[in-house]
Formats: structure tokens, C-alpha cells, sequence
């Protein structure tokens, strides 16, 4: 069996990198802000 992130739908595994690099922002000293039901689009 490999890392549990293997096991996770891809939809998880975004929320779970997204989740992870908001805090560490935030234990930087960083103001975060959470963006929640967005789309982007890029060209």
C-alpha cells in the first residue's frame, strides 16, 4: 500500500494540498484569505 494521498479521490488530494499550504503561509506570518465555490481560468 502506498502514501494514503494514493488512496484519495483527486478532488481530496487538492483540498488537502490547498488546505496545507494555506497554513503554512499562515504560520509564516502571512494573512490568509480562503476563496471558497471560485473558478479560474487560465490562457
Amino acid at each position: 500500500m502506498g502514501p494514503p494521498s494514493q488512496d484519495l479521490p483527486p478532488h481530496w488530494e487538492a483540498a488537502l494540498k490547498v488546505e496545507s499550504t494555506m497554513r503554512t503561509g499562515y504560520e509564516h506570518g502571512f494573512r490568509v484569505i480562503t476563496l471558497t465555490d471560485c473558478v479560474t481560468v487560465t490562457s
